[in-house]
Order: C-alpha cells, then structure tokens, then sequence
C-alpha cells in the first residue's frame, strides 16, 4: 500500500516488504544475522547502511528504503542473468515478471518457475504464478 512504515504479521517491512535475508543481502543486515535470528534480528545486526540502525531507523528512512530496493533489483538482476532465468535479449515483460516472482519469492524460485513451471507460493499462499500474472497487467 506504499507505506514506508508498514510491519506484515510475517515480519517482512516497509513499502517493499523486505525480510532479513534480502536486508542481508544488500548490506542492511550484517552477514549471518538472518540465519542466526530470521525476523527477530535485534538493532546489533544492523550495519548502520544509510544511517539505518535498527528496523526502526530502517522503517523511518524513505531514503533507505528507496536505495534498498534498487540494490535488491540490481542484485536479482545479476542473479536471474546467470542462472539462466532471463536473458539480457528477453522482453521487458518477462524481465518484470522474473523480478516480481524473485522479490517475493527469491531468485532461485524464479528459475524454477520459469524453467520447470513449479510454482512456489509465499507465506501468505500466493503462488509464482500470480505474481507473474500481476507483473504483466502492471505493463500492460
């Protein structure tokens, strides 16, 4: 709902919904925290990126938020480049529904989905399939 403070009773935040693992990913997180902690990663995990400390600091920061989620792209970019999801030639239609299906659901279920048709599904139930659907009416 394009909300930068927003909590869902998953644990996954702010206007993009991150979770740990992808804060750990892009520097948010300090390495090891997410596998040590999950959700519950107290203010020590955070690496102080962009001046955020804590999931409070991380929740306040637009700023924050907005860069976390070009470098969560650029990075899942990377990823479904070399695991063969997308190609650099592909439509941008199916880059779109590679990116929504890896932000959700990680780069490896994008693959999965794309190359074997499994269709995982997040904790909400919500399948690949779904967010794929929803990534090409939002081109259309």
């Amino acid at each position: 709902n394009n909300k930068y403070e927003v909590v869902n009773s998953l644990g996954y935040m702010g206007k993009y919904q991150f979770g740990y693992a992808a804060l750990e990913d892009i520097g948010f997180i300090r390495k090891g925290c997410y596998a040590k902690y999950r959700h519950k990663a107290p203010a020590s995990c955070w690496s102080g990126k962009l001046g955020t400390y804590s999931r409070y600091g991380f929740l306040k920061s637009k700023k924050a938020q907005e860069e976390a989620i070009k470098l969560h792209f650029s990075l899942n970019y990377s990823r479904l480049i070399k695991n063969g999801t997308i190609k650099e030639s592909d439509s941008q239609i199916k880059k779109a529904q590679a990116h929504f299906v890896a932000h959700l659901l990680g780069a490896t279920a994008a693959y999965k989905y794309f190359k074997y048709n499994k269709d995982s599904k997040d904790g909400y139930g919500t399948k690949a399939s779904e967010y794929s659907k929803l990534a090409k009416e939002c081109l259309k």
